[in-house]
């Protein structure tokens, strides 16, 4: 005779008796496949802990935050879909007012960042491209890893918008 399975068990002449499923199984906590309701790069980055271990992780995260905020306001059209059917004769549309201070905001701290950290950060809060792209884009040969060097621009980025007083995003 062959191995019996350990799931069945007999139970009176010759019946042979399975357990229903819920039954053999051990209780296991539910985890949801996606752990980050956030769509941007930036906020997929700090829920796995790669900005850091320190408390400098928040302040990187809130300073990305705040010029991927800043660059969605400035580059926004303020069309819906009900207007882009229509046909206008016109040059196209003037930016707001909230528009223009997101703009006078970004340049400011674009001059207190260097290329390569503009670029970069550029690239991956406002463009919402992944950090190996961003990096590798404007510094080809990093001299450590490109996690540090993105770290490194954000800090120069919490640095820039402390200087210019720009308000954060919570």
């Amino acid at each position: 005779m062959g191995k019996r399975n350990p799931r069945f068990t007999s139970k009176g002449k010759g019946l042979w008796y399975a357990a229903p499923w819920w039954q053999n199984t051990p209780h296991e906590p539910m985890v949801p496949e996606r752990i980050n309701d956030d769509e941007s790069q930036l906020g997929k980055a700090f829920v796995r802990g790669q900005l850091g271990k320190d408390r400098r992780e928040v302040d990187r995260y809130h300073a990305g935050t705040t010029y991927r905020n800043l660059f969605e306001i400035l580059h926004r059209s303020g069309r819906d879909s009900l207007m882009a059917l229509g046909v206008s004769g016109g040059s196209g549309m003037s930016f707001t007012n909230t528009q223009q201070q997101a703009g006078r905001d970004l340049a400011k701290v674009k001059e207190k960042l260097s290329s390569n950290d503009a670029g970069i950060i550029e690239m991956y809060c406002g463009k919402n491209h992944n950090m190996t792209t961003a990096v590798l884009a404007f510094v080809p040969y990093p001299s450590n890893s490109v996690l540090n060097r993105l770290c490194e621009a954000l800090d120069a980025l919490d640095a820039a918008l402390d200087e210019q007083r720009i308000k954060r995003a919570a």
